[in-house]
């Protein structure tokens, strides 16, 4: 399950952040995650808790984004819909772009002094 090292580097930066920033307790840290970044979102909720604990992000929430696939075709121009084929269902070019849709960002960070 890689969703717990990502959840362990997220508490790690926002540790950091935090330290940097004077921040006292975390309340809530939004992420946008891409539909297409290999991320399972469930998994990462359940393994939030466990990389937080006896950390300033313990008691902190977790919101998660969804972000839908922006794909196009290069050839024709067309948006793609990137989980049914790997090419453009117009025109069968495989040239295609990515705009949005694996990510994992950090949204936001919330806390108190």
């Amino acid at each position: 399950m890689h969703e717990l090292s990502i959840a362990q580097a997220l508490v790690e930066q926002v540790t950091n952040l935090a330290r940097e920033s004077g921040a006292g307790v975390i309340r809530r840290i939004t992420l946008r995650i891409g539909k297409l970044s290999g991320v399972d979102p469930e998994a990462l909720a359940a393994a939030f808790p466990i990389a937080a604990e006896e950390t300033p992000l313990a008691q902190a929430a977790l919101e998660m984004i969804s972000v839908e696939p922006d794909v196009r075709c290069r050839a024709c121009g067309r948006m793609v819909e990137m989980e049914f084929a790997p090419v453009c269902l117009h025109c069968g070019s495989p040239d295609l772009d990515l705009k949005q849709g694996r990510e994992l960002l950090i949204e936001s960070v919330e806390w108190s002094d």
